[in-house]
């Protein structure tokens, strides 16, 4: 049966047609109509496509990132001709980085301002909870976040990476590198506790196929800062590496404490989910010993985001260096 939204005459079949094979920063960029169209799509209804950001907490860095994304690809598409001749338009609602709030954020986009789509969340166990309220009023989710797998719903489409994408082509790396001892030897540290620990359990596989070992395993409350303990329990195991899974900036509170302990003089990171908001406040010293791998590099697909880079930097150009 075919359900068509009344206020904005798209029906769900076009929708997904134009979701499934995009992400945050690459939303709807097929099928839009020429140069010369560019009036009416100025005066024609909008496409209105809602984004869960985590605006508020220690992740808005990560906010930041993905909303300029969205806007430099939103403002590229309606200045070709928008979708099927309509402009598009984005509202962000913050996600608090908080699965439990994000039926009622979504009720707010889909009910209240009319979305007929929705961009995220960032934290990879709110897909599930964000999806299941979607589905029943036809609206297809996008999500980019790294998670575990193990979860499909007829309404999501994920683009993100699975541990299939950058764990295990981060053990193959650290096997084949020129310093086996890297790949021999096995220490897991992560937080978020629920899809880390899957995560953890499908890294065990490639890691034994290569003949590894894991020596232990630890998984931190979120915002956990103090690491000094577990750093002294990597010490205490002797393992050659660390596969790290600390996201938000708690993980350069453990590059720097375990600097401090001298630690990093004697493993490699391997560091999973690393981008450059992580970057912030270590030094080339501290960074430079560390492995990680890009999703994006993983796949066929990798010309598109190399393209879209300077076109980022042009719309947000970086600050001056000093």
């Amino acid at each position: 049966m075919k359900k068509t939204d009344i206020r904005t005459g798209i029906n769900r079949r076009q929708a997904l047609k134009y979701l499934s094979a995009s992400g945050a920063a690459l939303l709807l960029e097929c099928s839009r109509p020429g140069l010369g169209q560019a009036h009416a799509v100025q005066t024609a209804q909008p496409v209105r496509i809602g984004a869960l950001l985590p605006v508020s907490g220690d992740a808005d860095a990560y906010a930041r990132q993905i909303r300029m994304g969205i806007e430099t690809a939103v403002s590229e598409i309606n200045a070709t001709g928008g979708v099927l001749g309509r402009p598009m338009e984005v509202a962000v609602r913050d996600s608090e980085t908080a699965p439990a709030t994000l039926p009622d954020r979504c009720r707010e986009l889909v009910e209240d301002w009319g979305a007929v789509a929705i961009v995220g969340p960032w934290v990879s166990a709110g897909r599930k909870y964000a999806s299941r309220f979607l589905a029943e009023r036809g609206i297809p989710l996008v999500n980019a976040a790294n998670h575990e797998g193990e979860f499909c719903h007829p309404n999501l489409f994920s683009v993100g990476p699975t541990t299939a994408h950058d764990g295990h082509a981060l053990t193959r790396y650290l096997a084949e590198s020129d310093k086996p001892e890297n790949g021999a030897s096995y220490f897991l540290l992560g937080s978020y506790p629920s899809w880390q620990n899957s995560m953890f359990r499908q890294i065990r596989f490639p890691i034994d196929r290569s003949g590894g070992k894991i020596h232990g395993q630890a998984l931190t409350t979120t915002g956990e800062r103090n690491f000094k303990p577990v750093i002294r329990w990597i010490q205490e195991t002797g393992a050659k590496t660390v596969l790290f899974c600390v996201i938000r900036h708690h993980g350069q509170e453990f590059i720097h404490q375990a600097g401090e302990l001298g630690l990093l003089d004697k493993i490699t990171i391997g560091w999973i989910g690393f981008n450059e908001t992580l970057a912030e406040g270590l030094s080339v010293g501290l960074i430079s010993p560390r492995a990680t791998t890009h999703y994006h590099h993983q796949s066929i697909c990798f010309e598109r985001p190399r393209r879209r880079r300077p076109r980022l930097c042009r719309a947000y150009p970086p600050p001056a260096r000093s």
